[in-house]
This record gives C-alpha cells, sequence and structure tokens, in this order.
C-alpha cells in the first residue's frame, strides 16, 4: 500500500497488484484475484501501449477469473482482445497465439457457440502444428477441435482429429501414457455414436486402463470417461457393469482423487 500512494500510477505497483491476484487466485479467492488484477490492468492501460504483451497477460488472467465464476460471457470479450494484441505483437504463426485462440475456444463453447468455438479451435490447430511440429501438446489442440466437431454433429470428422490426436501423443510420449487416454476416450465416444457399440467398449476400457496413476487414484477425465462409459453400457443392456461404472464415479469424485 506504501508503494501505491507514492507511485500509483507505476510499473512496480502494478506487478505488485499482479503477484498479489496471482496469490489470491491460487488460494481460490477469485473475487480478490479479480479486483486486484482489474486494477492492474487499469494501471498498466494508462503507463503502457495499448498493444503491450503485459496487457494481454492480464487481459487473460482477467478471463480466468470469469471463467472460474463460471461468466463465460465476461471472459470472451477479455480473451479477444488478448488475441487482437498476440497477433499483432507476436505475428499470425506464434505458438503463444496458438494457445490464446484455445482459451477463446474454450469460453465460447462454454456459452454454447459451438460454431465460433471450432473456427477458434482450427485455427489454434493450424498455427500450433506449424510453430510447434511432433509437440504432443498437439494432442490437446485437436481433442479440442474434435469434440467441438462432435458436439455439431460430426462424429465422422471427429473421429478423424481423435485420431491425430492419438497418433501424436503415442509417437510422442509413449502407448501408455496417461494423456493418451484423452484421445481413446474421445474415440471411444465417437465409436459410442456411430457404431460398433462393441468397438466403443474396447476403446472405453483402453482408455480406463490408462487413467489409474501409479501411486493410487486417478486422473481427472477419469470421470468424464465413467460417464459416457456408462451411457453405452446402458444403451447395450449391461445394467451391472454400467452400475459398477457409476459407483466407481461415484468414489472417485467422493475422494477427489
Amino acid at each position: 500500500m506504501i508503494r501505491e500512494r507514492i507511485a500509483p500510477e507505476s510499473g512496480d505497483v502494478a506487478s505488485t497488484l499482479n503477484n498479489l491476484g496471482a496469490i489470491a487466485y491460487k488460494k481460490g479467492d477469485y473475487a480478490a484475484a479479480g479486483r486486484l488484477w482489474a486494477r492492474t490492468l487499469a494501471i498498466r492501460e494508462k503507463t503502457l501501449s495499448p498493444d503491450h504483451p503485459l496487457i494481454a497477460q492480464t487481459l487473460n488472467n482477467l478471463a480466468v477469473v470469469h471463467t472460474f465464476t463460471n461468466d463465460p460471457a465476461g471472459a470472451r470479450p477479455l480473451l479477444e482482445r488478448a488475441v487482437r494484441i498476440q497477433e499483432k505483437v507476436l505475428g499470425p504463426k506464434h505458438a503463444d497465439l496458438a494457445s490464446g485462440l484455445m482459451n477463446l475456444g474454450d469460453v465460447v463453447r462454454a456459452a454454447g457457440d459451438d460454431s465460433a468455438a471450432r473456427s477458434h479451435y482450427a485455427r489454434a490447430v493450424a498455427i500450433f502444428e506449424e510453430a510447434s511440429p511432433g509437440n504432443p501438446e498437439l494432442g490437446r489442440f485437436l481433442d479440442r477441435l474434435a469434440w467441438a466437431t462432435l458436439q455439431q454433429g460430426d462424429a465422422a470428422a471427429a473421429r478423424g482429429l481423435f485420431e491425430r490426436s492419438l497418433a501424436v501423443r503415442e509417437k510422442a510420449l509413449g502407448a501408455k501414457h496417461h494423456d493418451v487416454a484423452e484421445s481413446l476416450a474421445g474415440l471411444a465416444e465417437c465409436a459410442r455414436r456411430q457404431g460398433p457399440p462393441a468397438e466403443a467398449a474396447t476403446l472405453f476400457e483402453r482408455s480406463l486402463a490408462l487413467c489409474r496413476r501409479s501411486e493410487g487414484g486417478y486422473f481427472p477425465q477419469t470421470t468424464d470417461t465413467l460417464d459416457r462409459y456408462v451411457v453405452l453400457l446402458r444403451e447395450t443392456g449391461q445394467k451391472a457393469r454400467a452400475a459398477e461404472m457409476e459407483a466407481l464415479a461415484a468414489s472417485i469424485r467422493k475422494s477427489g482423487t
């Protein structure tokens, strides 16, 4: 507070407020984080050029707060502005721009705009694939595009994207890495919708086999995969197995692991 009284619009005060916002965010105090980052943005907008990377960073921070407080409509204009700055400063083919576009895609998808999300994800995939070929993170970009594509009812196109995601991850990480489970879960859901059910079941089982941590417990994506698997099991009349998977999902959610 002493710094702010002495130089209320200095870069040092903005950095301090930004760091305090990060601390509040890590503690789960999103309201405080939002207030601190809003003050950071106000100072940086007065002291820096409109296209400065620190302004884009602060906009992204504020957007994250809106996302975690279930306000995608509030996050969207912040991310759109951040992406415009990133593209101007970094150029249209930078990997950081791809990440910004993916975050924007997440927000517009949460707001129910699957068409816009798909467009942002597709652009992010194209940029990241060129900027960082062979990077296993490409699997995450492809998965986002695939789920948005599936949500729009194009299971065949989504399947092709999940297959690319799987190939990238298996090549970079190995066939038994837990990230591979995410690609397999997507393929399983495509097979559930397209058929045959036996293939979907096999893919779900392969995915779940990779979801268990070596030290015990499960990775975060496990419950979503179990929920989708339960749908398949009920569709195919396997009530006992469905109940077993539902119980496992409930246990994981209860324990938090």
